[in-house]
């Protein structure tokens, strides 16, 4: 992959603490907000804590560590509500990905 992590990315600052956003939970590498848009009425974000960019890099790129603590992080956010649910992330601006930043969109349509 050619592009170069952008460390002014809304979830970078939101990590550093440099934009508020409304907090969930927290692991060693992972941080959960709820979206500030949501499209569902849950709709909550797990954001890597590593400078990754999408999927692709953080599978090629991550240690065992990091990518277990990110998959425990999504799991905790479906195991939180009953019911149907999305789990979302896009790679790449053609795939959809409009901040580059590795995270995972998490919907549900039933309530907690």
């Amino acid at each position: 992959m050619s592009q170069i992590y952008d460390k002014e990315n809304i979830f970078a600052k939101i990590l550093r603490k440099e934009l508020e956003a409304e907090h969930v939970r927290e692991t060693e590498h992972s941080f959960v907000i709820k979206d500030k848009y949501p499209d569902a009425p849950i709709h909550n974000l797990v954001l890597c804590k590593g400078e990754y960019i999408d999927m692709r890099d953080f599978l090629n790129n991550a240690s065992a560590a990091e990518k277990l603590d990110f998959l425990e992080a999504i799991k905790q956010e479906l195991n939180s509500f009953e019911g149907g649910a999305r789990v979302i992330m896009n790679v790449e601006k053609t795939g959809g990905q409009v901040i580059f930043h590795l995270h995972a969109h998490i919907l549900g349509f039933d309530k907690k």
